[in-house]
């Protein structure tokens, strides 16, 4: 499974998000591209994340993290290769193939998996920008890997037939999960559409109105019928989505809309669904373009923001009612 993503500008990782890593010296050239194998994992004594970085000639470098605070196995998972990506960056790393055993990951970095859990939005969002670094990203899962935290590395090992020699792990304590060290406020425009949302969700006002946005970590997302989590994007990001998905997926089968592959995809802005049903009754591609009427039966137990919220998280949100509704995707 191939995803190639623009290179975008880098930017520096800080010492919170990998730790005090051990000194690494990495040639690197455009021979061919390094392979990262990642895993995760999390129990009742803590999590834990593997890397395993192997450059073109077969050389490995091999980390494993000790995540020390509360976090389920898809954080851990999300841990691992944001920490494998961010280590392959900062070793000057451009072109590289992921190998990891977890579909979901994956997935909804491909766009073929929605985000539903508030707790993995932010994690998905600081992947995907990391991903967009590099000139090129090759994405490949492999079923069938434990995730127990103590067989992860020697699982990833396994599949290094080169490595001659047991090397030596560093173990890196990590006492806040990477998205927190991550997170920066992105200073917004005064005519963007976000700045106003952002504003009255701090003032708690047009609770009703704003009942389907929250923000994590700095960042708006909105959750749409269905249980997707989107997270809101400004307008000229909003147009190279437009362009970068039409271009990747146009006239594939089974038609899909484009609006709809937006939404898997993770994004929304209020001028989705009319930008996107523009784009494809204008390209002569897309022969067919189907219906954006797809209904769902929705049933709410409870308020998405506050579930499996992170106990760090300073952001606060406020419940809805429970209810039962039927409505349909907008």
């Amino acid at each position: 499974m191939l995803a190639l993503f623009p290179e975008v500008e880098e930017s520096s990782i800080s010492k919170e998000v990998l730790g005090e890593l051990p000194e690494m010296v990495a040639v690197v050239t455009e021979a061919g591209p390094w392979t990262l194998y990642f895993d995760g994992s999390s129990t009742s004594k803590g999590g834990g994340a593997g890397v395993v970085l192997v450059n073109p000639e077969g050389q490995a470098t091999t980390l494993s993290f000790k995540l020390n605070f509360s976090c389920a196995n898809n954080t851990a998972e999300y841990e691992a290769f944001i920490a494998g990506m961010s280590t392959a960056r900062e070793m000057g790393v451009k072109r590289i193939k992921i190998i990891g055993d977890s579909n979901l990951v994956l997935s909804q970095l491909q766009g073929n998996f929605a985000v539903k859990e508030p707790a993995l939005a932010p994690y998905c969002t600081a992947a995907e920008r990391l991903v967009r670094s590099f000139k090129q990203v090759v994405l490949e899962h492999i079923p069938g890997v434990t995730n127990r935290y103590a067989d992860a590395l020697a699982t990833l090992g396994s599949r290094l037939s080169f490595i001659e020699e047991q090397p030596n792990i560093a173990v890196i304590k990590k006492d806040t999960p990477v998205v927190e060290a991550m997170a920066q406020e992105e200073q917004l425009e005064e005519d963007d559409w976000r700045k106003l949302v952002k504003e009255k969700i701090g003032k708690g006002s047009d609770i009703k109105e704003l009942k389907d946005y929250a923000i994590i970590f700095g960042e708006l997302y909105r959750c749409l019928p269905g249980g997707i989590l989107t997270r809101c994007i400004g307008t000229t990001e909003a147009q190279e989505k437009l362009q970068e998905v039409h271009e990747v997926t146009c006239n594939l089968e089974p038609i899909i809309s484009l609006y709809r592959r937006l939404q898997h995809k993770g994004y929304y802005w209020p001028e989705m669904r009319k930008q996107a049903t523009e784009i494809q009754a204008n390209c002569p591609k897309c022969a067919k373009i189907p219906s954006t009427e797809e209904s769902f039966t929705i049933s709410f137990a409870e308020d998405w923001r506050v579930h499996t919220w992170h106990p760090s998280s300073t952001e606060s949100c406020q419940p809805i009612p429970s209810m039962h509704a039927s409505s349909k995707v907008q």
